[in-house]
């Protein structure tokens, strides 16, 4: 029984300490903010900045030229070695293409299709999750289909080379 009670004493005093580090973590943290925001008045610099962006803004933006890859490439490239594909792909967009291996639903009811990529047995084909209002037409794909779609890559999950946000270009 005393063990017990020393135990529970142990685990309070922990808990009590995480709460009182918590606490002033945060009001470090709002300290930082607080003296950050209390300059008010742009700099010179910050003001040319500003300047520069609106005169830019103002003019015509030239068309993204976006690379294009296949699914097999994709596909070829996380086998050969994650880092480098990863470098070359993660959180960037371009335009890939392929052809429909399957349509689905990710456990939050979102779209995802699955592009044909390596042999006929492979497994980890990737899998390219659409953008928010593409439902209507991942609706209207159909397996083995020829599609074009511009997405952004995700790393690669259990050797499965994932792509998000996509946008169906055609199909």
């Amino acid at each position: 029984m005393q063990a017990l009670k020393k135990f529970v004493k142990w685990v309070l005093m922990f808990f009590g300490a995480l709460v009182v580090l918590g606490i002033v973590i945060a009001s470090c943290s709002s300290d930082k903010t607080s003296n950050s925001s209390s300059s008010n008045q742009p700099s010179a610099q910050e003001t040319q900045t500003a300047t520069d962006q609106s005169n830019t803004e103002s003019q015509p933006a030239e068309p993204e030229q976006l690379e294009t890859v296949t699914a097999d490439q994709i596909l070829n490239a996380y086998k050969t070695n994650e880092i480098a594909a990863n470098q070359a792909l993660k959180d960037k967009k371009f335009i890939v293409t392929g052809v429909i291996h399957a349509i689905s639903a990710d456990f939050s009811d979102k779209p995802v299709i699955e592009l044909k990529a390596g042999g006929e047995y492979e497994f980890n084909q990737p899998q390219a999750s659409l953008a928010e209002g593409e439902e209507n037409k991942a609706a209207s794909l159909g397996k083995g289909q020829s599609i074009s779609m511009v997405c952004i890559g995700n790393s690669e999950v259990a050797g499965t080379p994932m792509l998000k946000d996509c946008v169906i270009q055609n199909s």
